[in-house]
């Protein structure tokens, strides 16, 4: 899937994070960190977002911690759009 990059303050924890857009409109953050480092996945709950970890991302940057992060909005939360039809996303699709 192709993804583009998107200016967020809403999203980016920090301003080395990155935030793209993937194909389908899903938004996540990236955070800093070697690409050889342990990626830790933040998957909000319903309702909810990207947002609700800032603290924490903020925290693993801070303190220096060896991970990346990765805080995504799910279709329908944050900055990710809803699925056109308007209908709710299943497990398996997301």
């Amino acid at each position: 899937a192709s993804v583009s990059d998107s200016v967020s303050t809403y999203m980016a924890a920090s301003a080395a994070a990155v935030v793209r857009r993937t194909a389908c409109g899903v938004c996540y953050s990236l955070g800093a960190g070697a690409t050889s480092s342990p990626l830790l996945a933040l998957v909000h709950g319903a309702p909810g977002s990207s947002r609700d970890f800032r603290h924490l991302t903020d925290a693993i940057e801070r303190l220096g911690a060896p991970l990346r992060t990765l805080s995504v909005d799910l279709p329908g939360h944050g900055e990710s759009p809803p699925f056109p039809d308007g209908r709710e996303p299943t497990q398996p699709e997301m």
